[in-house]
């Protein structure tokens, strides 16, 4: 297992330090079209003096790990498409549409697919919990009105595999309401 705590105060915890060395190497390539289309690839290495020994199933094994990336943004007038598809052990991919149908209404959805064998070794994507066993859909509206601003979003989840917590599968979901008001000029109100 990794340190990551960063502590050093005993004699065990400075014993700890500098046992683990990563040596990590890669690169991206981004293309544009003006401000309509963007593409982006990526890859990296990253190996270590010392292998990671899995303590179950879907957990990482080994000293030397691969990611490859393709990302994309798709920009017309009130769409924006985006996402990203990455490769390591296996193939986890987000991907979102953002939509504004007025000045004061806009709207978004993505889509996240995580799968159990899944490693984010240098990242953290967007998740209810680990970048990893989970599928989730996000769903919110942003609309503005004389009487306010209203954000409001639901995010449904579902954890394909075990995890921590539960040794079976299981799912959730998120409700989030956000409210704000300036009734006058130096008073913001906030209900959520």
């Amino acid at each position: 297992s990794l340190i990551i705590d960063g502590y050093h105060r005993t004699e065990s915890e400075i014993n700890k330090r500098h046992k683990v060395k990563e040596i990590f190497y890669g690169g991206i390539l981004n293309y544009s079209i003006q401000r309509f289309l963007s593409i982006g690839i990526s890859y990296y290495r990253s190996g270590f003096n010392y292998p990671f020994e899995a303590s179950s199933v879907y957990d990482i094994s080994g000293n030397s790990f691969n990611c490859y990336s393709l990302a994309y943004k798709i920009n017309f007038e009130n769409i924006y498409f985006s996402g990203e598809i990455t490769r390591n052990n296996s193939l986890a991919s987000i991907n979102s549409l953002q939509l504004k149908i007025t000045n004061d209404i806009s709207t978004v959805i993505s889509i996240r697919n995580y799968p159990e064998d899944f490693f984010p070794l240098h990242s953290s994507g967007f998740a209810e919990s680990q970048t990893k066993n989970e599928f989730g859909i996000y769903t919110g509206i942003n609309f503005k009105t004389k009487f306010g601003s209203f954000n409001f979003f639901i995010d449904q989840y579902k954890f394909p595999g075990a995890t921590y917590y539960n040794p079976l599968p299981s799912k959730g979901r998120e409700f989030y309401l956000n409210y704000e008001v300036k009734p006058i000029k130096k008073l913001l109100l906030t209900l959520r």
